[in-house]
């Protein structure tokens, strides 16, 4: 007589088929989420490359901005009014008015 009764031996035969089927299962799974990780992988650099794309055209737009404001900035010094004036209307100080449109001073000699 064996050690192990015939239902003893087809349980374990069961069950070693059971964990057969569970590794297989298991490798289906890792590959589909090897498969999944990829997708995901190249939509994220799609979307970081967006990102990167949308960061220099906003860039681009906040300098075009600064250099309007900053030649309306000169004009308005430029036509005489006070610095003081100009930096309250563009809500700047006075100090970085003076950076952007200097006062010329040009001497007779």
């Amino acid at each position: 007589m064996d050690l192990l009764g015939t239902k003893s031996q087809k349980l374990l035969a069961d069950a070693q088929e059971l964990l057969i089927k569970a590794q297989e299962a298991i490798n289906a799974d890792v590959e589909e989420l090897k498969a999944n990780q990829i997708a995901t992988d190249a939509r994220l650099k799609r979307l970081e490359t967006q990102q990167d794309d949308s960061a220099n055209t906003i860039g681009r737009l906040q300098q075009s901005l600064d250099d309007i404001r900053n030649s309306a900035i000169r004009g308005e010094i430029a036509s005489g009014q006070k610095t003081k004036d100009v930096a309250e209307k563009f809500k700047m100080t006075p100090a970085r008015i003076s950076q952007i449109a200097p006062r010329r001073k040009y001497s007779n000699g």
